[in-house]
C-alpha cells in the first residue's frame, strides 16, 4: 500500500483479472483509504473483487487514464461515504459489473469525473444510504457525458446527481439533460442478490435482472464470461449484473 493505502497502483497501462484487492485503513498520512488507483493510457478490470477501505472516504476503482474498460467487477460496499467506482478518463466502457456506493452525500456507486465519456450497460449500481447511483461533475466546459442502457440504479431517491438530479428511470431514459448521450432499458428493482454481506452476489429464479439487460456488443464486441465460466448471453437472454445463467 502507498501514502493513500492502496491494495494496488500502477502508472502505465494495467490489466487485472480474477483478483481480490482489498482496501487498507484509514491514517492520518491515509485519509482516504483507495484499493485501487492509478493513472496512464489504459486500464482494464475483468471479474474481480473488489473491498474498499475501512475510514475515511473510500473509493474501490479510481483511476484516472486515457481509456476504461471494466466488466464483471464486484466493488462491496464500503463502511463510510465514497464511491464504488471512479472514471476518470477519455472514455469509459463499464458493463456487467456490480458496484456499491458509499453511504452519505458524497456516495454513489460511479461517479463520472469533467471531461470523461462513459458508456454503461447492464451494470447494478446499487446506493448506499444518503447517496445515488451515478454521480457526475458537471462542468459546461468540461462535459461529462453518459450513455445508459440495461442498468439496475437500485436504493436510491436520486438516480443520477449532476448538472440536474433525477430521481425516476423515466427521467433516466428520456436522456433530455445535457450530460446524457443516449439512454433506455434502465430500470430500479432489488437485485435479489443471494448474501452480499458473504460476498454472494449470484440471483435466484425471481430476480429482475433475468433477461434484462441489452445486446452490448454494438458497443463492446468481446465475449463475456461469469465468475463460474457461464458465457452472456444467457438462456433468458442479456442478464444484467456479473451472474449470468
Amino acid at each position: 500500500s502507498s501514502m493513500q493505502s492502496f491494495a494496488l497502483y500502477t502508472v502505465g497501462a494495467l490489466w487485472v483479472e480474477d483478483s481480490r484487492l482489498e482496501g487498507g485503513e484509514v491514517v492520518a498520512t491515509s485519509p482516504w483509504p483507495n484499493t485501487v488507483g492509478g493513472e496512464g493510457s489504459r486500464a482494464t478490470f475483468v471479474r474481480n473483487v473488489v473491498v474498499p477501505g475501512v475510514g475515511g472516504t473510500t473509493c474501490g476503482l479510481c483511476v484516472n487514464v486515457d481509456d476504461l474498460v471494466m466488466w464483471g467487477n464486484v466493488v462491496l460496499p464500503g463502511d463510510g461515504p465514497g464511491v464504488g467506482a471512479r472514471a476518470t478518463s477519455a472514455s469509459a466502457m463499464v458493463l456487467h459489473n456490480a458496484l456499491f456506493g458509499g453511504s452519505g452525500p458524497g456516495g454513489a456507486a460511479f461517479h463520472v469525473a469533467p471531461n470523461t465519456s462513459a458508456t454503461l450497460l447492464n451494470n447494478v449500481l446499487v446506493a448506499g444510504v444518503g447517496g445515488v447511483a451515478i454521480s457526475l461533475q458537471w462542468i459546461v466546459t468540461k462535459p461529462a457525458q453518459l450513455t445508459l442502457f440495461g442498468n439496475d440504479l437500485w436504493g436510491a431517491g436520486t438516480l443520477i446527481s449532476g448538472g440536474t438530479q433525477l430521481t425516476t428511470v423515466e427521467a433516466v431514459n428520456a436522456c433530455a439533460e445535457p450530460f446524457c448521450l443516449a439512454a433506455g432499458d434502465n430500470f430500479s428493482a432489488d437485485p435479489g442478490f443471494v448474501d452480499v454481506a458473504n460476498e454472494d452476489l449470484h440471483v435466484g429464479g425471481g430476480s429482475p435482472l433475468w433477461g434484462a439487460g441489452v445486446d452490448p456488443t454494438p458497443w463492446f464486441g468481446a465475449a463475456l464470461t461469469d465468475g463460474d465460466g457461464d458465457e452472456w448471453p444467457g438462456t433468458a437472454g442479456w442478464d444484467v449484473g456479473v451472474d449470468t445463467e
